[in-house]
Protein backbone atom coordinates (compact mmCIF):
# COMPACT_ATOMS: atom_id res chain seq x y z
CA UNK A 1 0.00 0.00 0.00
CA UNK A 2 1.55 3.14 -0.92
CA UNK A 3 0.43 6.24 1.87
CA UNK A 4 -1.02 9.52 0.20
CA UNK A 5 1.11 13.00 1.45
CA UNK A 6 4.67 14.21 1.17
CA UNK A 7 6.22 12.02 3.54
CA UNK A 8 9.06 9.39 3.85
CA UNK A 9 9.57 6.91 6.49
CA UNK A 10 12.89 6.76 8.56
CA UNK A 11 12.26 3.72 9.83
CA UNK A 12 12.52 2.94 13.60
CA UNK A 13 14.83 0.11 14.03
CA UNK A 14 18.51 0.43 14.03
CA UNK A 15 18.82 -1.38 17.24
CA UNK A 16 15.85 -2.90 19.21
CA UNK A 17 16.79 -4.33 22.46
CA UNK A 18 14.27 -6.59 23.87
CA UNK A 19 14.46 -7.35 27.57
CA UNK A 20 11.63 -8.60 30.67
CA UNK A 21 9.10 -10.84 29.01
CA UNK A 22 10.28 -9.62 25.51
CA UNK A 23 13.00 -12.70 25.69
CA UNK A 24 9.66 -14.58 25.07
CA UNK A 25 9.53 -16.78 21.79
CA UNK A 26 6.25 -14.41 21.16
CA UNK A 27 8.21 -10.95 20.42
CA UNK A 28 10.30 -12.48 17.55
CA UNK A 29 13.79 -11.64 16.71
CA UNK A 30 14.96 -8.69 18.74
CA UNK A 31 16.71 -6.97 15.54
CA UNK A 32 13.53 -5.86 14.42
CA UNK A 33 12.64 -3.13 10.85
CA UNK A 34 9.67 -1.29 10.91
CA UNK A 35 9.89 0.40 7.61
CA UNK A 36 6.66 -0.18 5.59
CA UNK A 37 6.07 -0.63 1.83
CA UNK A 38 5.84 3.58 1.52
CA UNK A 39 7.57 6.31 -0.82
CA UNK A 40 10.71 7.26 0.88
CA UNK A 41 12.50 10.19 -1.44
CA UNK A 42 10.64 8.87 -4.13
CA UNK A 43 11.62 5.35 -4.17
CA UNK A 44 9.72 2.11 -3.69
CA UNK A 45 10.94 0.16 -1.02
CA UNK A 46 9.54 -3.48 0.20
CA UNK A 47 7.97 -4.19 3.55
CA UNK A 48 10.36 -6.84 5.34
CA UNK A 49 9.14 -9.80 7.21
CA UNK A 50 7.39 -8.67 10.72
CA UNK A 51 7.13 -10.30 14.06
CA UNK A 52 4.89 -13.79 13.65
CA UNK A 53 2.30 -12.47 16.36
CA UNK A 54 -1.41 -11.42 15.75
CA UNK A 55 -2.29 -13.05 12.34
CA UNK A 56 -3.44 -12.08 9.91
CA UNK A 57 -1.99 -8.45 11.26
CA UNK A 58 1.31 -8.20 8.78
CA UNK A 59 2.74 -5.02 10.60
CA UNK A 60 2.07 -5.50 14.12
CA UNK A 61 3.99 -4.75 17.18
CA UNK A 62 3.19 -6.89 20.46
CA UNK A 63 5.05 -5.74 23.86
CA UNK A 64 4.07 -7.85 26.40
CA UNK A 65 3.88 -6.28 29.63
CA UNK A 66 6.71 -5.53 31.80
CA UNK A 67 9.19 -5.62 28.46
CA UNK A 68 10.56 -2.81 26.69
CA UNK A 69 12.54 -1.82 23.19
CA UNK A 70 14.99 0.21 22.69
CA UNK A 71 15.68 2.32 19.14
CA UNK A 72 19.28 3.90 18.58
CA UNK A 73 19.28 6.44 14.92
CA UNK A 74 19.09 9.65 13.25
CA UNK A 75 15.83 11.76 13.50
CA UNK A 76 15.16 14.15 10.99
CA UNK A 77 13.61 17.43 12.12
CA UNK A 78 9.90 17.57 12.46
CA UNK A 79 9.91 13.29 12.92
CA UNK A 80 6.58 12.01 14.23
CA UNK A 81 6.04 9.14 16.02
CA UNK A 82 2.80 7.05 14.53
CA UNK A 83 1.06 4.58 14.78
CA UNK A 84 -1.76 3.54 12.80
CA UNK A 85 -3.66 2.44 15.77
CA UNK A 86 -2.32 1.02 19.75
CA UNK A 87 -4.08 -1.40 21.48
CA UNK A 88 -4.27 -1.92 25.30
CA UNK A 89 -4.75 -5.16 26.18
CA UNK A 90 -4.96 -6.14 30.51
CA UNK A 91 -5.95 -4.44 33.91
CA UNK A 92 -3.47 -1.16 34.51
CA UNK A 93 -1.24 -1.75 31.65
CA UNK A 94 0.27 1.65 29.79
CA UNK A 95 2.09 2.46 27.31
CA UNK A 96 5.18 4.98 27.91
CA UNK A 97 7.31 5.99 25.04
CA UNK A 98 10.69 8.67 26.02
CA UNK A 99 13.05 10.23 23.88
CA UNK A 100 16.35 11.07 24.88
CA UNK A 101 19.19 12.86 23.14
CA UNK A 102 22.28 14.77 24.23
CA UNK A 103 21.17 18.17 23.86
CA UNK A 104 17.69 17.91 26.17
CA UNK A 105 18.63 14.28 28.31
CA UNK A 106 15.81 12.00 28.43
CA UNK A 107 12.17 12.96 28.34
CA UNK A 108 8.72 11.17 28.20
CA UNK A 109 7.19 11.01 24.96
CA UNK A 110 3.69 9.83 25.31
CA UNK A 111 1.97 8.07 28.57
CA UNK A 112 -1.04 5.69 27.17
CA UNK A 113 -3.24 3.36 29.09
CA UNK A 114 -6.43 3.59 26.83
CA UNK A 115 -6.36 2.10 23.24
CA UNK A 116 -5.92 4.68 20.32
CA UNK A 117 -6.42 4.75 16.49
CA UNK A 118 -3.66 7.19 14.27
CA UNK A 119 -1.04 7.75 17.15
CA UNK A 120 1.10 10.56 16.11
CA UNK A 121 3.65 12.13 18.64
CA UNK A 122 5.98 14.86 17.17
CA UNK A 123 9.53 14.19 18.50
CA UNK A 124 9.94 17.82 18.95
CA UNK A 125 13.02 18.33 16.83
CA UNK A 126 14.08 21.09 14.68
CA UNK A 127 17.29 19.58 13.02
CA UNK A 128 18.65 16.07 12.08
CA UNK A 129 19.48 14.52 15.94
CA UNK A 130 21.00 11.50 17.40
CA UNK A 131 18.17 10.09 19.20
CA UNK A 132 17.17 7.03 21.48
CA UNK A 133 13.73 5.92 21.66
CA UNK A 134 12.66 4.18 23.95
CA UNK A 135 9.05 1.78 23.96
CA UNK A 136 8.13 0.20 27.63
CA UNK A 137 4.91 -1.59 29.14
CA UNK A 138 4.36 -1.27 32.84
CA UNK A 139 1.64 -2.69 34.65
CA UNK A 140 -0.84 -5.79 33.96
CA UNK A 141 2.46 -8.29 35.25
CA UNK A 142 -0.48 -10.65 36.60
CA UNK A 143 -2.32 -10.90 33.33
CA UNK A 144 0.14 -13.44 31.25
CA UNK A 145 -1.84 -12.17 28.03
CA UNK A 146 -1.31 -8.34 28.85
CA UNK A 147 0.61 -5.61 27.03
CA UNK A 148 0.11 -3.26 23.74
CA UNK A 149 0.19 -3.96 20.15
CA UNK A 150 0.74 -1.09 17.81
CA UNK A 151 -0.17 -1.39 14.40
CA UNK A 152 2.44 0.06 11.81
CA UNK A 153 4.39 1.67 14.70
CA UNK A 154 7.04 4.06 12.24
CA UNK A 155 9.17 7.36 12.75
CA UNK A 156 7.99 10.15 10.03
CA UNK A 157 9.08 13.43 8.43
CA UNK A 158 8.61 15.86 5.67
CA UNK A 159 10.19 14.73 2.53
CA UNK A 160 12.66 17.54 1.73
CA UNK A 161 13.27 16.72 -1.90
CA UNK A 162 12.70 13.46 -4.18
CA UNK A 163 15.76 11.76 -5.71
CA UNK A 164 15.03 8.82 -7.45
CA UNK A 165 17.73 5.85 -8.36
CA UNK A 166 20.70 6.36 -10.36
CA UNK A 167 20.86 6.79 -14.24
CA UNK A 168 22.29 3.72 -15.95
CA UNK A 169 25.98 3.41 -16.67
CA UNK A 170 26.23 4.24 -20.19
CA UNK A 171 29.24 2.59 -21.57
CA UNK A 172 31.99 5.09 -23.50
CA UNK A 173 32.85 4.54 -27.00
CA UNK A 174 36.65 3.29 -26.19
CA UNK A 175 37.27 1.73 -22.41
CA UNK A 176 39.77 3.53 -20.49
CA UNK A 177 42.62 1.16 -19.22
CA UNK A 178 42.83 1.19 -15.41
CA UNK A 179 45.79 2.38 -12.96
CA UNK A 180 46.41 2.05 -9.52
CA UNK A 181 49.49 3.05 -8.10
CA UNK A 182 49.27 1.86 -4.24
CA UNK A 183 51.95 3.77 -2.02
CA UNK A 184 52.31 1.33 1.15
CA UNK A 185 52.40 3.42 4.21
CA UNK A 186 51.49 6.73 3.23
CA UNK A 187 50.29 9.04 5.28
CA UNK A 188 47.45 11.68 3.60
CA UNK A 189 49.10 14.52 5.76
CA UNK A 190 52.88 13.94 3.70
CA UNK A 191 51.88 15.33 0.51
CA UNK A 192 52.30 19.13 -0.26
CA UNK A 193 48.85 18.89 -1.82
CA UNK A 194 47.36 18.67 1.56
CA UNK A 195 49.33 20.98 3.48
CA UNK A 196 52.81 19.22 4.32
CA UNK A 197 55.41 21.97 4.06
CA UNK A 198 58.53 20.24 3.16
CA UNK A 199 59.52 19.48 -0.64
CA UNK A 200 58.80 15.91 -1.16
CA UNK A 201 56.00 15.36 -3.15
CA UNK A 202 56.12 17.77 -6.33
CA UNK A 203 55.63 14.99 -8.69
CA UNK A 204 52.38 13.93 -6.56
CA UNK A 205 51.52 17.31 -6.13
CA UNK A 206 51.43 18.55 -10.00
CA UNK A 207 49.10 15.08 -10.86
CA UNK A 208 47.06 15.94 -7.85
CA UNK A 209 46.47 19.80 -10.25
CA UNK A 210 44.88 18.34 -12.62
CA UNK A 211 42.87 15.12 -10.83
CA UNK A 212 40.26 14.96 -8.57
CA UNK A 213 42.12 15.33 -4.93
CA UNK A 214 39.88 13.77 -1.82
CA UNK A 215 40.55 15.84 1.13
CA UNK A 216 39.32 13.13 3.39
CA UNK A 217 39.50 9.39 2.48
CA UNK A 218 39.56 6.94 5.59
CA UNK A 219 40.32 2.96 4.86
CA UNK A 220 38.73 -0.09 5.82
CA UNK A 221 41.58 -0.56 8.34
CA UNK A 222 44.96 0.52 9.64
CA UNK A 223 46.98 -2.70 7.77
CA UNK A 224 47.45 -4.00 4.38
CA UNK A 225 45.25 -7.10 3.84
CA UNK A 226 42.14 -5.92 4.90
CA UNK A 227 42.67 -2.76 3.04
CA UNK A 228 43.55 -4.17 -0.13
CA UNK A 229 41.17 -6.65 -0.15
CA UNK A 230 38.06 -3.86 0.43
CA UNK A 231 39.76 -1.99 -2.82
CA UNK A 232 39.67 -5.65 -4.87
CA UNK A 233 36.69 -6.26 -3.66
CA UNK A 234 34.28 -3.31 -2.43
CA UNK A 235 33.15 -4.94 0.58
CA UNK A 236 33.64 -4.02 4.05
CA UNK A 237 36.08 -6.14 6.17
CA UNK A 238 33.52 -8.56 7.98
CA UNK A 239 32.06 -9.04 4.62
CA UNK A 240 34.86 -9.91 2.89
CA UNK A 241 36.50 -11.87 5.70
CA UNK A 242 40.57 -11.09 4.97
CA UNK A 243 40.57 -9.57 8.49
CA UNK A 244 43.61 -11.75 10.17
CA UNK A 245 47.14 -13.17 9.82
CA UNK A 246 46.12 -16.53 8.55
CA UNK A 247 42.89 -15.23 6.58
CA UNK A 248 41.92 -15.54 2.61
CA UNK A 249 39.99 -13.79 0.87
CA UNK A 250 37.06 -16.65 -0.55
CA UNK A 251 37.29 -17.98 -4.42
CA UNK A 252 33.61 -16.64 -4.13
CA UNK A 253 33.79 -13.35 -4.16
CA UNK A 254 34.59 -11.45 -7.13
CA UNK A 255 37.18 -8.79 -7.64
CA UNK A 256 38.30 -6.39 -9.35
CA UNK A 257 40.73 -8.26 -11.28
CA UNK A 258 37.77 -10.94 -12.34
CA UNK A 259 35.30 -8.32 -12.88
CA UNK A 260 37.88 -6.54 -15.66
CA UNK A 261 39.32 -10.08 -16.74
CA UNK A 262 35.59 -11.09 -17.94
CA UNK A 263 35.14 -7.86 -20.52
CA UNK A 264 38.74 -8.61 -22.39
CA UNK A 265 41.03 -6.97 -20.18
CA UNK A 266 44.63 -7.27 -19.65
CA UNK A 267 45.30 -8.14 -16.30
CA UNK A 268 48.89 -7.40 -14.39
CA UNK A 269 50.08 -6.92 -10.88
CA UNK A 270 53.50 -5.98 -9.38
CA UNK A 271 53.41 -6.29 -5.31
CA UNK A 272 56.17 -6.20 -3.02
CA UNK A 273 54.08 -6.44 0.21
CA UNK A 274 53.78 -10.28 1.39
CA UNK A 275 50.15 -9.79 2.84
CA UNK A 276 48.87 -9.31 -0.94
CA UNK A 277 49.74 -12.51 -2.68
CA UNK A 278 48.60 -15.95 -4.23
CA UNK A 279 48.57 -17.38 -0.60
CA UNK A 280 45.84 -15.13 0.12
CA UNK A 281 43.52 -15.04 -2.39
CA UNK A 282 44.94 -11.66 -4.48
CA UNK A 283 45.98 -13.24 -7.61
CA UNK A 284 42.38 -14.33 -8.45
CA UNK A 285 41.23 -12.67 -12.27
CA UNK A 286 44.94 -11.34 -13.03
CA UNK A 287 46.88 -12.73 -16.32
CA UNK A 288 50.18 -12.15 -14.66
CA UNK A 289 50.72 -11.64 -10.99
CA UNK A 290 54.03 -10.65 -9.60
CA UNK A 291 55.34 -10.44 -6.34
CA UNK A 292 58.66 -9.22 -5.52
CA UNK A 293 59.29 -8.55 -1.60
CA UNK A 294 60.21 -4.88 -0.50
CA UNK A 295 61.97 -4.10 -4.46
CA UNK A 296 61.89 -0.50 -4.31
CA UNK A 297 59.80 1.59 -6.66
CA UNK A 298 62.17 2.11 -9.00
CA UNK A 299 62.05 -1.67 -9.73
CA UNK A 300 58.50 -1.97 -9.73
CA UNK A 301 58.61 0.52 -12.77
CA UNK A 302 60.70 -1.18 -14.79
CA UNK A 303 58.88 -4.35 -14.76
CA UNK A 304 55.87 -2.31 -15.12
CA UNK A 305 57.20 -0.35 -18.28
CA UNK A 306 58.00 -3.74 -19.57
CA UNK A 307 54.89 -4.99 -19.52
CA UNK A 308 53.04 -2.21 -21.07
CA UNK A 309 55.17 -2.20 -23.77
CA UNK A 310 54.81 -6.33 -24.13
CA UNK A 311 50.61 -5.80 -23.83
CA UNK A 312 48.53 -6.40 -26.70
CA UNK A 313 47.27 -3.13 -28.15
CA UNK A 314 43.74 -4.04 -29.11
CA UNK A 315 42.36 -4.68 -25.51
CA UNK A 316 42.69 -2.30 -22.42
CA UNK A 317 44.08 -3.26 -19.17
CA UNK A 318 44.47 -3.06 -15.70
CA UNK A 319 47.78 -2.57 -13.81
CA UNK A 320 48.35 -2.74 -10.38
CA UNK A 321 50.91 -1.63 -8.64
CA UNK A 322 51.76 -1.96 -5.07
CA UNK A 323 54.76 0.21 -3.83
CA UNK A 324 56.28 -0.33 -0.47
CA UNK A 325 59.36 2.72 -0.27
CA UNK A 326 57.53 3.93 3.00
CA UNK A 327 57.32 1.27 5.06
CA UNK A 328 59.84 0.25 7.77
CA UNK A 329 62.56 -0.39 8.07
CA UNK A 330 63.26 3.01 6.70
CA UNK A 331 65.82 2.77 4.13
CA UNK A 332 66.18 5.49 1.93
CA UNK A 333 68.58 5.53 -1.57
CA UNK A 334 70.40 8.35 -2.23
CA UNK A 335 70.44 11.63 -3.18
CA UNK A 336 66.84 10.92 -1.21
CA UNK A 337 68.67 10.12 2.40
CA UNK A 338 71.04 12.83 1.94
CA UNK A 339 68.62 15.45 1.17
CA UNK A 340 65.93 15.01 3.26
CA UNK A 341 67.71 13.20 6.22
CA UNK A 342 70.71 14.45 6.67
CA UNK A 343 71.07 13.59 10.10
CA UNK A 344 69.88 9.69 10.35
CA UNK A 345 73.47 8.12 10.36
CA UNK A 346 73.92 9.67 13.69
CA UNK A 347 70.78 8.02 15.40
CA UNK A 348 71.71 5.65 17.80
CA UNK A 349 70.90 2.02 17.00
CA UNK A 350 67.52 1.09 19.90
CA UNK A 351 67.04 -2.59 20.48
CA UNK A 352 64.51 -4.04 20.05
CA UNK A 353 63.49 -2.89 16.40
CA UNK A 354 60.21 -1.47 16.19
CA UNK A 355 60.27 -0.39 19.96
CA UNK A 356 62.03 3.20 19.68
CA UNK A 357 61.87 5.88 22.63
CA UNK A 358 60.24 8.73 21.55
CA UNK A 359 63.80 10.61 21.11
CA UNK A 360 63.90 8.52 17.81
CA UNK A 361 61.34 10.64 16.20
CA UNK A 362 62.91 13.23 14.17
CA UNK A 363 65.02 10.98 13.03
CA UNK A 364 62.38 8.56 12.17
CA UNK A 365 59.85 11.34 10.38
CA UNK A 366 62.83 11.97 8.43
CA UNK A 367 64.24 8.84 6.47
CA UNK A 368 60.11 8.23 6.42
CA UNK A 369 59.77 11.57 4.41
CA UNK A 370 62.80 10.93 2.37
CA UNK A 371 61.31 7.61 1.55
CA UNK A 372 58.31 9.11 0.08
CA UNK A 373 60.60 11.50 -1.81
CA UNK A 374 62.01 8.55 -3.68
CA UNK A 375 58.66 7.10 -4.07
CA UNK A 376 56.99 10.82 -5.32
CA UNK A 377 60.05 10.45 -8.14
CA UNK A 378 59.25 7.03 -9.16
CA UNK A 379 56.04 8.01 -9.34
CA UNK A 380 56.29 11.14 -11.73
CA UNK A 381 58.44 8.84 -14.20
CA UNK A 382 56.00 6.18 -14.28
CA UNK A 383 53.62 9.24 -15.59
CA UNK A 384 55.91 10.72 -17.90
CA UNK A 385 55.92 6.48 -19.27
CA UNK A 386 52.28 6.78 -19.41
CA UNK A 387 52.66 10.40 -21.45
CA UNK A 388 55.05 9.61 -23.69
CA UNK A 389 53.70 6.17 -25.15
CA UNK A 390 50.04 8.18 -25.63
CA UNK A 391 48.32 6.56 -23.34
CA UNK A 392 47.93 9.07 -20.36
CA UNK A 393 44.51 10.91 -21.30
CA UNK A 394 42.53 6.95 -22.02
CA UNK A 395 44.05 6.12 -18.55
CA UNK A 396 41.52 5.98 -15.46
CA UNK A 397 44.98 6.55 -12.94
CA UNK A 398 43.91 6.15 -8.94
CA UNK A 399 46.86 7.12 -6.84
CA UNK A 400 46.09 5.53 -3.57
CA UNK A 401 47.36 4.25 0.33
CA UNK A 402 46.24 1.21 1.87
CA UNK A 403 46.89 2.77 5.28
CA UNK A 404 48.76 5.76 6.87
CA UNK A 405 52.01 5.47 9.49
CA UNK A 406 51.64 6.44 13.49
CA UNK A 407 54.78 8.58 14.98
CA UNK A 408 53.60 8.21 19.16
CA UNK A 409 50.47 10.61 18.36
CA UNK A 410 48.56 7.78 19.92
CA UNK A 411 51.15 6.18 21.55
CA UNK A 412 52.24 3.75 19.08
CA UNK A 413 54.84 3.38 16.66
CA UNK A 414 54.16 2.34 13.01
CA UNK A 415 50.36 0.94 12.39
CA UNK A 416 47.76 -1.94 12.59
CA UNK A 417 47.62 -1.35 16.68
CA UNK A 418 44.30 1.58 16.14
CA UNK A 419 42.32 2.84 14.14
CA UNK A 420 43.30 6.48 14.80
CA UNK A 421 43.82 9.57 11.99
CA UNK A 422 47.20 8.70 11.80
CA UNK A 423 47.15 5.17 10.47
CA UNK A 424 43.47 4.96 8.84
CA UNK A 425 43.41 8.40 6.71
CA UNK A 426 45.18 7.45 3.29
CA UNK A 427 45.91 10.08 0.15
CA UNK A 428 43.66 9.43 -2.90
CA UNK A 429 43.92 11.24 -6.22
CA UNK A 430 42.14 10.41 -9.20
CA UNK A 431 42.30 11.36 -12.54
CA UNK A 432 39.34 10.41 -14.67
CA UNK A 433 40.17 9.83 -18.71
CA UNK A 434 40.69 12.94 -20.20
CA UNK A 435 40.43 14.91 -17.34
CA UNK A 436 42.07 18.13 -17.18
CA UNK A 437 40.94 20.26 -14.37
CA UNK A 438 41.56 20.09 -10.96
CA UNK A 439 38.52 19.08 -8.26
CA UNK A 440 38.58 18.78 -4.90
CA UNK A 441 36.53 16.83 -2.67
CA UNK A 442 35.94 17.63 0.60
CA UNK A 443 33.23 14.59 1.28
CA UNK A 444 34.75 11.40 3.51
CA UNK A 445 35.20 8.76 0.96
CA UNK A 446 36.41 4.88 1.51
CA UNK A 447 38.64 2.40 0.04
CA UNK A 448 35.22 0.34 -0.90
CA UNK A 449 34.40 3.44 -3.11
CA UNK A 450 37.40 2.58 -5.72
CA UNK A 451 35.66 -0.56 -6.90
CA UNK A 452 32.19 0.91 -7.52
CA UNK A 453 34.25 3.82 -9.21
CA UNK A 454 36.36 1.87 -11.91
CA UNK A 455 33.33 -0.21 -13.23
CA UNK A 456 31.39 2.86 -13.60
CA UNK A 457 33.84 4.49 -15.96
CA UNK A 458 34.38 1.03 -17.38
CA UNK A 459 31.23 0.90 -18.91
CA UNK A 460 30.12 -1.71 -16.21
CA UNK A 461 26.97 -2.02 -14.00
CA UNK A 462 27.48 -1.65 -10.31
CA UNK A 463 26.54 -4.63 -8.63
CA UNK A 464 24.24 -4.25 -5.63
CA UNK A 465 26.29 -6.25 -3.29
CA UNK A 466 28.84 -3.87 -3.10
CA UNK A 467 29.25 -1.23 -0.17
CA UNK A 468 30.79 1.39 -1.87
CA UNK A 469 29.72 4.21 -4.09
CA UNK A 470 30.91 5.72 -7.39
CA UNK A 471 32.79 9.09 -6.55
CA UNK A 472 32.68 9.64 -10.84
CA UNK A 473 31.20 13.54 -10.58
CA UNK A 474 31.13 12.81 -6.98
CA UNK A 475 29.15 15.67 -4.94
CA UNK A 476 27.87 13.44 -2.05
CA UNK A 477 26.83 13.82 1.82
CA UNK A 478 27.39 12.98 4.94
CA UNK A 479 24.24 10.60 4.34
CA UNK A 480 21.78 9.25 6.70
CA UNK A 481 19.71 6.18 5.05
CA UNK A 482 16.00 5.84 4.58
CA UNK A 483 15.90 3.58 7.40
CA UNK A 484 18.00 6.82 10.25
CA UNK A 485 20.63 4.30 9.94
CA UNK A 486 23.94 6.45 9.42
CA UNK A 487 25.22 5.54 6.02
CA UNK A 488 29.18 6.45 7.45
CA UNK A 489 32.29 4.79 6.93
CA UNK A 490 33.13 1.22 9.03
CA UNK A 491 36.53 0.37 9.83
CA UNK A 492 37.71 -3.08 11.23
CA UNK A 493 41.27 -4.29 13.03
CA UNK A 494 41.90 -7.22 14.42
CA UNK A 495 45.50 -8.61 13.90
CA UNK A 496 47.28 -11.34 15.83
CA UNK A 497 46.44 -11.44 19.65
CA UNK A 498 45.22 -7.86 19.59
CA UNK A 499 42.37 -5.81 20.28
CA UNK A 500 39.54 -5.96 18.03
CA UNK A 501 38.85 -2.70 16.66
CA UNK A 502 36.27 -0.95 14.85
CA UNK A 503 35.33 2.48 13.83
CA UNK A 504 32.58 4.81 12.04
CA UNK A 505 32.88 8.05 10.46
CA UNK A 506 29.18 9.81 10.07
CA UNK A 507 29.06 13.34 8.85
CA UNK A 508 31.41 15.46 11.31
CA UNK A 509 31.72 12.63 14.03
CA UNK A 510 33.80 9.61 14.34
CA UNK A 511 33.55 6.88 17.01
CA UNK A 512 35.99 4.09 17.90
CA UNK A 513 35.57 1.23 19.93
CA UNK A 514 38.09 -1.12 21.52
CA UNK A 515 37.61 -4.30 22.91
CA UNK A 516 39.36 -4.42 26.31
CA UNK A 517 39.14 -6.92 29.02
CA UNK A 518 36.05 -4.31 30.76
CA UNK A 519 34.57 -4.73 27.68
CA UNK A 520 33.82 -1.73 24.97
CA UNK A 521 36.03 1.29 25.39
CA UNK A 522 34.88 4.02 23.49
CA UNK A 523 36.08 7.15 22.02
CA UNK A 524 34.24 9.70 19.70
CA UNK A 525 35.92 12.72 18.04
CA UNK A 526 34.78 15.76 16.13
CA UNK A 527 36.86 15.44 13.10
CA UNK A 528 36.52 18.41 11.42
CA UNK A 529 37.34 20.49 14.48
CA UNK A 530 39.59 18.14 15.77
CA UNK A 531 41.63 16.36 13.20
CA UNK A 532 44.32 14.69 15.40
CA UNK A 533 41.40 12.58 17.91
CA UNK A 534 42.81 14.74 21.09
CA UNK A 535 39.14 15.44 22.28
CA UNK A 536 37.37 12.26 23.13
CA UNK A 537 33.34 13.25 23.24
CA UNK A 538 32.14 10.12 23.80
CA UNK A 539 31.26 11.04 27.63
CA UNK A 540 29.32 14.39 26.69
CA UNK A 541 27.42 12.89 23.77
CA UNK A 542 26.03 9.28 25.03
CA UNK A 543 23.06 9.22 22.77
CA UNK A 544 25.25 10.02 20.04
CA UNK A 545 27.91 7.51 20.98
CA UNK A 546 25.20 4.97 21.51
CA UNK A 547 23.64 5.57 17.88
CA UNK A 548 26.88 5.28 15.98
CA UNK A 549 27.76 2.08 17.89
CA UNK A 550 24.63 0.30 17.44
CA UNK A 551 25.50 1.39 13.11
CA UNK A 552 28.73 -0.49 13.57
CA UNK A 553 27.19 -3.76 15.24
CA UNK A 554 24.60 -3.69 12.29
CA UNK A 555 27.63 -3.55 9.72
CA UNK A 556 29.08 -6.29 11.29
CA UNK A 557 26.48 -8.86 11.56
CA UNK A 558 25.89 -8.07 8.33
CA UNK A 559 29.31 -10.17 7.23
CA UNK A 560 28.83 -12.77 10.47
CA UNK A 561 29.61 -14.88 7.90
CA UNK A 562 32.44 -13.69 6.45
CA UNK A 563 34.46 -13.51 9.81
CA UNK A 564 34.86 -17.48 10.00
CA UNK A 565 36.64 -17.03 6.40
CA UNK A 566 39.27 -19.66 5.79
CA UNK A 567 42.56 -19.64 7.71
CA UNK A 568 45.36 -20.60 5.70
CA UNK A 569 49.19 -22.39 6.62
CA UNK A 570 51.88 -19.78 6.95
CA UNK A 571 54.67 -21.15 5.06
CA UNK A 572 58.70 -20.67 6.97
CA UNK A 573 59.39 -17.97 4.25
CA UNK A 574 55.84 -16.46 4.65
CA UNK A 575 56.70 -16.09 8.23
CA UNK A 576 60.21 -14.77 7.61
CA UNK A 577 59.03 -11.88 5.57
CA UNK A 578 56.35 -10.83 7.52
CA UNK A 579 58.89 -11.22 10.35
CA UNK A 580 60.89 -8.55 8.60
CA UNK A 581 58.04 -6.55 8.26
CA UNK A 582 57.49 -6.22 11.66
CA UNK A 583 53.95 -8.04 11.23
CA UNK A 584 55.86 -11.06 13.89
CA UNK A 585 57.49 -10.79 16.47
Amino acid sequence: MRRPGRIALLGLALLAVACGSGDSPETGDAFYDLVAQVGVAGVEIDAPETLPIAKPQEDLLFLPAGSSLEYLLFAEPDSTFRAEGVVVRGVGVRLEAYLETDEDGERELLSLSKSKEDLAEPLGLGSRTPVRLGLRTVGGDSDPGSGVALKSPALWAPIKEATGPPPAVEKPSRRPNVLIYLVDTLRSDRLGCLGYPKPITPNIDRFAADSSLFLNAVGQSSWTKASVASIFTGLWPPAHGAIGWKHKLSDEIDTLAEFLHAEGYQTAAFVTNPNVVKTFGFTQGFDEFTRKLKRPSDQVNTMAFDWIDGRREDAPFLLYLHTMDPHAPYAPPEPFRSEFAPTADEMPHWQPRWRWPMEALPYLSDLYDAEIAFNDDSFGKLLEFLEKRGIYDETLIIFASDHGEEFKEHGRWRHGANLHAETLNFPLIIKFPGQSNGVRVGEAVQHIDLLPTILSNVGLDIPPTLDGRDLTGFAGDDAVLADGTPSGIYSHLRLGRGPLNHSLVSGQWKLIRRLGEEGWQVSLFDWREDPNERNDLAGERPVLAAVLSAAIDRKVASGEEAEAAEEVPLSKEMEEDLRALGYLE
